[in-house]
């Protein structure tokens, strides 16, 4: 069974610039714009997701507090991507800290983005 991809993003375009380039991946895309609304779906949801690209600037919780509810809380070790304008040394540092798997820093270049979905999910 593939397993799904998590865009948790509250940028629309950004949202369809993930989907579109990962359309390739049969893998089925859900996307979130709040961090709590998307920490709920994982902690119900976890065995389902395959992949998380997850942005730092989001509603209800930011990506930094998200990342840790999924590493420290649900105790889960689903790769996290981070995607986000979040780019200074301190928060790539934080980022990986908290156990986030990649740092792609915003504008990201696509073929990156493939790159590290095959990385994760194989293809």
């Amino acid at each position: 069974m593939n397993k799904e991809i998590l865009i948790i993003e509250d940028d629309e375009k950004i949202q369809k610039l993930i989907t579109l380039t990962l359309s390739d991946f049969r893998n089925k895309k859900n996307i979130f714009e709040n961090g709590l609304a998307a920490c709920k779906y994982i902690e119900e949801n976890n065995k389902k997701i395959g992949l998380i690209f997850l942005d730092i600037g989001l509603e209800g919780i930011n990506g930094f507090e998200v990342l840790k509810k999924i590493r420290r809380k649900f105790n889960l070790k689903i790769p996290v991507i981070i995607s986000s304008a979040y780019v200074s040394k301190e928060d790539i540092k934080k980022g990986i800290t908290l156990g986030a798997n990649y740092y792609l820093t915003k504008p990201f270049n696509l073929k990156q983005l493939i790159e590290v979905c095959k990385e994760y999910l194989g293809g």
